[in-house]
Order: structure tokens, then C-alpha cells, then sequence
């Protein structure tokens, strides 16, 4: 949830992965098995970007990944709703 919704700060340009690293401080381990997880169910695509005379993988949210993200977030205020009756 955390990754998805990181990436849907950044939108259409996408994030390299050093930057999804630093900015969400997570190991090496526990980030590429994330970030694979959600690319085989959909939610995140992966395409190669040249960065400082660097090929680097940029990671976006697919629509499919909008959508779970969206769903999620009504489920988690609806949630939250029912705790304040």
C-alpha cells in the first residue's frame, strides 16, 4: 500500500528505484520482492529510462494499480467511519 501510494505522487514520470529506496527507507530484499509482487498482479509497469548516462528502471501505477489504490482508500475511510459511531 505504502509503495502504491508513492507512486501515485509522482504520476506519469514514474520513480527510479534508488529514489523509491530513499524515499520509503526500505532494504534491498524487502523493495525488489514488493515491487515484483505488484508488477506480476498489475498494479505497477516497469520501463528503462536513461538518468545521467545511466540506464535505470523508472516504476509507474497502471491503471489496474489506480484503481486497487482508490479502493483500498474508500475501505480504509469507510473503516474509519464505522470506529467513530
Amino acid at each position: 500500500l505504502l509503495i502504491l501510494s508513492s507512486l501515485e505522487d509522482f504520476a506519469q514520470d514514474g520513480v527510479t528505484y534508488r529514489e523509491l529506496k530513499a524515499g520509503l527507507k526500505y532494504d534491498d530484499g524487502l523493495l525488489f520482492s514488493n515491487l515484483k509482487a505488484l508488477q506480476e498482479m498489475g498494479y505497477v509497469k516497469a520501463s528503462k529510462v536513461k538518468t545521467e548516462n545511466m540506464e535505470m528502471t523508472a516504476y509507474t501505477l497502471t491503471s489496474e494499480g489506480k484503481d486497487e489504490l482508490k479502493s483500498v482508500k474508500d475501505w480504509l475511510e469507510k473503516f474509519a467511519n464505522m470506529e467513530g459511531e
